[in-house]
């Protein structure tokens, strides 16, 4: 009862999502900073007005007084007008890389959203590029580079749909496959977490097959799992997916039972040791919730179903509702609207984007200049996955969600409570959360 009491709390909390935005300190008061500087803690994106932004890790400051304090932390949204113009120094298309020095001239407010201290409105011209904090960062720019560039060889709009399934790079995502996903409530499958992971890790123990010890086959794919993540970025639902798929397989190993709520806890525990503040955010939200809810709700219907309904059906239905019932209270209390149709269009979606990648990474790792006509026949298989997707986005983003527009408070809180109710009211023989690997 007190595990059950804990998550039922947790839940509820979870969705009065307030302030948390971690321990900051300037010595001075940020309307006088006129400097600023440190080091970009994510790789920089484009958000739909045009705008580049990115997080820079606060090292230094300068006051309009001339103050320079010796020590700094926080954390500053830096919000650069002029996309086209991109970054003085820029190469490429101007984005600025994870690990990169960044000189600002700007001032910095006080900011109130989860994660970040401080933020600040800049242009291009005020940015100044100081290179990368490590050789290992200037690495893994090339490398993003390299990969980008063999993934523009696919042709657009292929390449822009893998580009972010693979990299989580969407600002060259097509208008109308953007609309789609949004629509039908499914941009979660464009967002880099246990699909994703999965493969990279399913992908490495099939090249390794040869090797006779599957401790060193997990060894091997756990490393090149957190290369990708490095690679990629450490984004929150990646690190948990990559968390639970190696904390998951020490105890498969040891042939101990997986208790997926467990290992979802663990999980959840090293993401906030490694920032406090992700509790706040809405990714760590919505990725473990959905989640949770896969391996409670989702657990329960499939065992109440085993009967009348086959395995292979019967998993992803119940555990795709699982899912969706989670994060729908989150979901309408933050943006006042779900799309139950999302239930459906990822059953169809799913197996078809999941292809898509696996094809994708297969193009990708061919040598460069030879076996032209695999390429060939790969992009035009990418081709038609890519219209299936698109065709299925288009015909399902007709039909309407759910919108909630006055005392949604309440009616959000209701619905989280009826859906932990129904988790831990449910006979205990149904709800045992030990399940084998073959159903993880």
């Amino acid at each position: 009862m007190g595990a059950a009491a804990g998550l039922f709390l947790a839940y509820v909390l979870v969705l009065f999502r307030g302030g948390g935005t971690g321990e900051s300190y300037l010595g001075i008061n940020p309307g006088k900073v006129i400097e600023f500087s440190g080091t970009a803690s994510e790789d920089s994106y484009r958000s739909a007005d045009g705008t580049v932004r990115f997080k820079l890790r606060l090292e230094h400051v300068l006051s309009a007084d001339n103050i320079r304090p010796e020590r700094v932390r926080g954390i500053v949204l830096v919000m650069v007008k002029g996309y086209g113009n991109a970054v003085s120094a820029a190469e490429g298309n101007g984005s600025i890389g994870y690990g990169e020095r960044i000189a600002v001239t700007g001032k910095l407010k006080i900011s109130g959203r989860p994660g970040i201290n401080y933020t600040s409105w800049t242009v291009p011209k005020d940015i100044i590029r100081n290179g990368f904090s490590g050789r290992i960062m200037t690495v893994r720019q090339i490398i993003r580079k390299k990969l980008e560039q063999k993934i523009n060889l696919i042709g657009y709009p292929e390449s822009e749909l893998f580009r972010a399934l693979f990299l989580g790079i969407k600002e060259e995502l097509p208008a109308e496959m953007k609309k789609g996903f949004r629509k039908t409530g499914t941009l979660h499958i464009l967002a880099l977490s246990g699909l994703h992971a999965g493969i990279v890790f399913m992908l490495i123990n099939i090249i390794l097959f040869w090797l006779p010890h599957r401790m060193v086959r997990f060894a091997a794919a756990s490393a090149v799992l957190f290369i990708y993540l490095f690679i990629v970025g450490f984004k929150i639902s990646l690190i948990r997916a990559s968390l639970m798929l190696f904390i998951g397989g020490l105890v498969y190993i040891k042939g101990r039972d997986l208790m997926p709520v467990n290992i979802l806890s663990l999980a959840a525990i090293c993401v906030v040791l490694i920032e406090p503040s992700n509790i706040f955010t809405l990714s760590f939200q919505l990725s473990f919730l959905a989640v949770f809810g896969m391996v409670s709700i989702g657990r329960i219907l499939s065992v109440y179903t085993e009967s009348f309904v086959p395995g292979f059906i019967r998993y992803p239905i119940c555990y795709s509702l699982g899912a969706q019932l989670a994060v729908a209270p989150l979901l309408l209390y933050t943006f006042g609207e779900f799309y139950l149709i999302g239930f459906f269009v990822s059953l169809l979606s799913v197996p078809v984007i999941t292809i898509f990648i696996w094809l994708g990474i297969l193009f990708i790792i061919l040598p460069a200049g030879s076996l032209v006509v695999l390429q060939r026949i790969i992009s035009g298989f990418l081709s038609i996955l890519y219209d299936t997707v698109n065709i299925i986005n288009r015909n399902f983003s007709v039909i309407p969600g759910i919108v909630v527009t006055s005392k949604k408070g309440y009616i959000i809180i209701s619905m989280a409570v009826i859906v932990i109710s129904f988790i831990f009211l449910f006979p205990r023989k149904y709800s045992n959360n030990r399940i084998g690997a073959h159903e993880l």
